[in-house]
């Protein structure tokens, strides 16, 4: 089973949670997952959290990218 999917809605994630979201993110196209839908909405992830998690997700899309 591929994670495609995953919903981490109102889940009272914050700054010092997004830590392992990226790290999810970072490791599941190494594992075979092709994540296309994440969402985080109403979480205080803050700007740095933020910020982490746009990068991995970019990382992430760019893996999957045809060469």
């Amino acid at each position: 089973m591929r994670l495609r999917s995953l919903s981490l809605r109102a889940n009272g994630i914050g700054a010092d949670e997004v830590d392992a979201i990226v790290e999810m993110v970072r490791t599941s196209h190494s594992l075979g997952h092709s994540l296309t839908f994440l969402d985080l909405r109403s979480n205080a992830l803050g700007d740095e959290g933020c910020k982490a998690l746009t990068q991995a997700l970019s990382d992430h899309a760019q893996a999957g990218a045809p060469r």
